[in-house]
């Protein structure tokens, strides 16, 4: 007998209460229903453990884009649903129609359905995912935070994983992607750990933001199509060993690789122009050859590289952007380039094995703070012409073992410790700080101006230390005095 008072228009089951449930928390969804409305089973939610879903049913949920879009999913919060049988013939599984189900392990996708909408399955307990072949489009955060998810396989015809379609999917280990997909979306495959290998496919053109971000790649070979690897795509895969890169790639954008320290060498495409923000920061590059092509090097692209022992730049480069080596304390070999302009703040800041270092002929400008905390610096060559060089107070700050200053055009030779002593004979020292290690990360901001700091420090150390502390700090006034 037809229950009409949860039809809706004969074809659409609209509610469900817990007076229409079988024995066993079951409910059989009565034969000429069309559709499943979204919320049609919120009032149950807590009773529900198993459906049967008639052939003839050609919606469940609404979706976007349509007039049968609700803003609930039909099932969604059915937490002790584990049994859900849909038919062939069902088009359109719609927004959120099985979201948070944990006890839903298994599921059947039929061969008929069109499309998954965003969020269908996000949270459920499924174990393994099959997209059949019809499937034309699969939404948004569809099987998100699915934890029991180990298994997920497409179907050839599917051109765009969307974003957060996998995001959260900590025991997913194996992905067959179709040979015909165009685009990973925005944080796809993001915080999937056990996901360590995916084939992308050759056809593929676009890698979303944070795309495989914390999964547990070991390897990932972008194919020669990819026009675009958008930013944070494979940031913070530990595991990441090896990534090869299209020659045809013009941008490594910004976070890109940061926090891969596995990641020991990654040949760079001669094609690339430019390096973003942070593309490699952080991660276990043990060498840096930066092709002829790059214009743009952007700030902190590769800080705390702390394995980092050798970076070859290109003559074009003209700035050396803020931070962009900042605490490799392992780079004792790099050649500035011939068409360098400017050395930015911190762009050398840490870097502990340097020893010696020489400013190119056309350099006019070296920031605050750019070679600070290079303990072991010794020496600094100049090549350019001192009347037109600027160097900022405190460029050199806490370079305590720096030596000498030579100026090659002149062959005029500085001995630091003589400029430190005129420096002190000429003005009233201050109370010096304790004495300070580099931190990894920390950052020393301190006032960068052509002014003295006139409010004293509190001083903890002896008087040994206290002198050798006041020196390394004083160093780059001394320097400083030098260009005055």
């Amino acid at each position: 007998m037809k229950r009409k008072h949860i039809i809706f228009g004969d074809t659409t089951l609209a509610k469900v209460t817990e007076k229409d449930l079988l024995g066993g928390g079951h409910f059989d969804v009565p034969s000429g229903t069309k559709r499943i409305a979204g919320g049609a089973f919120e009032g149950v939610q807590d009773k529900l453990f198993s459906v049967t879903i008639p052939k003839g049913v050609k919606v469940i949920s609404g979706i976007r884009e349509t007039k049968l879009y609700d803003l609930g999913g039909a099932f969604a919060g059915c937490e002790k649903l584990s049994c859900a049988k849909l038919p062939e013939g069902l088009e359109i599984i719609g927004h959120a129609a099985f979201a948070k189900c944990p006890n839903l392990l298994i599921i059947k996708i039929p061969k008929s359905v069109k499309a998954i909408d965003f969020s269908a399955f996000a949270g459920t307990g499924l174990q393994e995912v099959t997209i059949p072949a019809n499937v034309e489009f699969v939404g948004e955060a569809a099987f998100s935070y699915c934890d029991n998810l180990e298994k997920a396989t497409f179907s050839d015809s599917l051109k765009i994983i969307l974003d957060e379609t996998f995001e959260g999917c900590k025991k997913l280990s194996y992905v067959k992607l179709p040979e015909g997909l165009e685009i990973i979306g925005h944080a796809a495959f993001a915080k999937c750990p056990n996901l360590l290998r995916v084939v992308i496919p050759k056809n593929v053109k676009d890698i979303g933001h944070s795309a495989f971000e914390g999964s547990g790649l070991q390897e990932a070979t972008i194919p020669a199509n990819v026009e675009s690897v958008k930013e944070a795509a494979f940031k913070h895969c530990v595991n990441l060993e090896k990534a090869t890169l299209p020659e045809s790639l013009k941008k490594i954008s910004d976070e890109t690789f940061e926090g891969c320290k596995k990641l020991s060498y990654v040949k760079l495409p001669e094609g690339l122009e430019i390096i973003g923000r942070a593309a490699f920061e952080g991660s276990g590059l043990q060498e840096a050859t930066i092709p002829a092509n790059v214009e743009s090097v952007e700030e902190a692209a590769f800080k705390h590289c702390v394995n980092l022992e050798k970076a070859t730049l290109p003559e074009s480069l003209k700035t050396i952007s803020d931070e962009t080596f900042e605490g490799c304390k392992s780079l004792k070999d790099i050649v500035l380039p011939k068409g360098l302009r400017e050395i930015r703040s911190k762009a050398f800041a840490g870097c502990t094995s340097l020893k010696r270092i020489v400013i190119p002929e056309g350099v006019g400008l070296i920031e605050s703070g750019a070679f600070e905390y290079c303990y072991n610096l010794e020496s600094v060559v100049i090549e350019c012409d001192e009347s037109t060089l600027r160097i900022k107070k405190d460029a050199f700050k806490w370079c305590g073992k720096l030596k000498e200053i030579v100026f090659k055009k002149t062959g005029r030779k500085v001995d630091v410790d003589e400029a430190y002593d005129v420096l002190r004979r000429n003005q009233e020292l201050l109370s010096s700080p304790p004495e300070p290690s580099y931190r990894s990360g920390a950052r020393f901001n301190r006032r960068f101006d052509d002014e003295r700091d006139d409010e004293p420090h509190v001083s903890t150390s002896s008087s040994n230390d206290n002198e050798s502390s006041v020196r390394d700090a004083e160093v780059a006034s001394a320097i400083w005095t030098i260009f005055q």
